[in-house]
């Protein structure tokens, strides 16, 4: 079978853009009868139910593999039915629990009286109050037009999780990599905490996830479409949050080289286009990620974007770098939940990304082996990455190498905004996971570049082997941890 035939088959066998419909429609399918289920029998039942769904779709995934006609479509659809119904089962079993904290406060004040604090993009709270007035319109309790919200934003991480396969799909990550990163946001306990929550952290993920999607797609085919698409989605993500600024440097120096690539054509007609293309895009990232700040600004001379580096000039913690980085012990991660007189960053966020700032009502007995998968995971993006960086790139096509250096810049922003935040705002929330939640798809995506490099270096292919097994190995154990943990002692 020739080259061109066999890639042909693999993009049959992927899923399409249907399935953020066909996941939507699922997930109201689903929440509505768990819901009727947990009504009439209790939680017991519900938790029972959600066993015995997931069973059966791991057994024909199972089933699939035995008698070789699993696909890579049908595995990625039934990994994301499986995170579904953890999802909703950890939705339906929480109720209110969720409801706290400034973000519901702030939603509480913009659904009632429609005024949001100047410091804080719009997007979310205004959406998420529509939503949630909306639904009152028909009767709906407040409970219930609240669950309504909710889901919405767990959708929104099967939707982040479906992205990450097409970033992957983008880099043509090999099987095993393409896998690891769906499965990992699909299953994450952090994001399905997130997804969870009042708050405007899986909107912004979510819409960071797909710009990094079509960054990925407009590198590789250079089309207006997909730049379009990726202005966007980038600048509703600062509307959601100013932390998505954090991919400007990166999204700037991709343009500088799109523009440079087309100078290189030396065509008159193609340099024009790109230069309108840009403007356009410049301008619509623009208006959509400033036009809240600037009304702020030019109404009461509110500086809210500067906030944040004169929080790290005048270094209001008394906490020093190494208090915060550099003090780390193993020690701390036997501590597996968060505490509020934790001071070290890096722990901190491993824990909260699992487990969230809660400390009640979650299994002591589960809590370390996540800690220790997670770490074990932490540590293989890591050894990858290294790899990436210090392999030359010879044998990649030139727009593939674009998408590493991408997504390794990507990564040094993020870091570097959790720098800053911790330098400038000292507090325990400054190193909630929800900062930077951005930093696992990264991570993910670097592992998938890593593979593409092994892959192709046949000295390295024994190393490849070890982190293959390993990878398997982590990320079912860390699957069937979830499972249990989302829905057992949800």
């Amino acid at each position: 079978m020739s080259a061109a035939n066999s890639s042909a088959l693999h993009e049959d066998n992927r899923i399409d853009n249907w399935s953020y419909l066909w996941m939507g429609a699922f997930l109201v399918v689903g929440y509505i009868l768990f819901s009727v289920v947990h009504y009439l029998f209790g939680a017991l039942i519900l938790k029972g139910l959600g066993v015995a769904v997931i069973a059966g779709l791991v057994f024909a995934m199972v089933y699939a593999v035995w008698k070789k006609t699993n696909s890579e479509r049908r595995t990625v659809y039934l990994m994301l039915f499986i995170s579904i119904v953890i999802r909703l089962c950890y939705l339906i079993l929480t109720g209110q629990a969720s409801h706290e904290g400034a973000d519901y406060e702030i939603f509480t004040q913009v659904h009632t009286d429609m005024t949001l604090p100047e410091a804080f993009q719009p997007l979310y709270y205004v959406v998420a109050a529509a939503v949630y007035n909306f639904f009152g319109l028909f009767r709906f309790t407040q409970n219930y037009s609240l669950e309504v919200v909710r889901l919405i934003t767990e959708y929104l991480g099967i939707v982040s999780a479906i992205a990450t396969y097409y970033i992957l799909c983008e880099i043509e990550a090999n099987d095993t990599a393409v896998y690891f990163g769906t499965a990992m946001v699909a299953f994450h306990p952090g994001l399905i905490l997130l997804g969870g929550e009042i708050s405007p952290a899986m909107t912004t993920f979510t819409l960071l996830v797909m710009t990094m999607l079509f960054m990925s797609r407009w590198n590789n085919y250079t089309d207006g479409y997909n730049f379009l698409l990726m202005s966007i989605t980038f600048g509703l993500a600062v509307m959601t949050e100013l932390s998505a600024l954090l991919f400007t440097p990166v999204v700037a120096a991709l343009m500088a080289i799109n523009l440079v690539r087309a100078v290189k054509r030396k065509s008159a007609v193609n340099i024009m286009s790109t230069a309108i293309q840009s403007a356009a895009g410049v301008v619509i990232w623009f208006l959509l990620s400033f036009a809240y700040p600037a009304r702020n600004y030019w109404g009461s001379r509110d500086n809210g974007l500067l906030t944040l580096f004169k929080d790290v000039s005048a270094n209001r913690g008394s906490l020093d770098f190494r208090t915060r980085f550099l003090s780390f012990s193993p020690e701390e991660l036997f501590e597996v939940f968060a505490q509020p007189d934790d001071r070290n960053a890096w722990p901190y966020w491993v824990k909260t990304s699992l487990f969230g700032t809660r400390t009640v009502g979650y299994p002591d007995q589960l809590a370390p082996v996540f800690v220790a998968f997670a770490a074990i995971a932490a540590a293989l993006m890591l050894g990858v990455a290294l790899m990436v960086i210090s392999n030359s790139f010879s044998r990649i096509d030139q727009k593939k190498k674009v998408n590493i250096w991408s997504f390794i810049s990507l990564t040094v922003c993020a870091v570097g905004y959790y720098l800053l935040v911790n330098l400038g705002r000292p507090e325990t929330a400054s190193m909630d996971f929800k900062v930077v939640p951005i930093l696992l798809v990264l991570g993910i995506t670097m592992l998938g570049c890593g593979m593409k490099v092994l892959s192709i270096k046949k000295k390295l292919n024994f190393v490849a082997q070890i982190l293959y097994f390993l990878i398997v190995l982590v990320t079912f154990a860390f699957c069937v941890l979830t499972v249990l943990y989302g829905i057992l002692f949800a």
